[in-house]
């Protein structure tokens, strides 16, 4: 059997959500793979959410590593702000 002469049957199974798009892809993809599109047709793809995480929450700023560098950053500006305020001090 063709499988450009199943498309239509292929789009209803994606569209009925049957595919298993990380086997396969999705549909564009396949698409592709047949020869029908070009990659540069295809929009870039976003990573779907598979319902047990929550890709918005990853916060980096409350990780132990970030409070440790930005800590160390702190440190660095008071120590610059230090050592100009001396400078002034001894231009004067």
């Amino acid at each position: 059997m063709n499988a450009i002469d199943c498309l239509p049957l292929i789009e209803r199974a994606f569209q009925a959500g049957c595919v298993d798009e990380d086997v396969i892809g999705d549909y564009d993809e396949v698409l592709v793979k047949l020869g029908l599109k070009d990659i540069t047709d295809i929009s870039p793809k976003t990573i779907k959410a598979t319902g047990t995480e929550n890709p918005i929450s990853l916060n980096f700023t409350t990780s132990p590593r970030f409070k440790q560098l930005e800590k160390l950053n702190k440190a660095q500006q008071k120590r610059d702000a230090r050592r100009k305020r001396n400078l002034n001090q001894l231009g004067k």
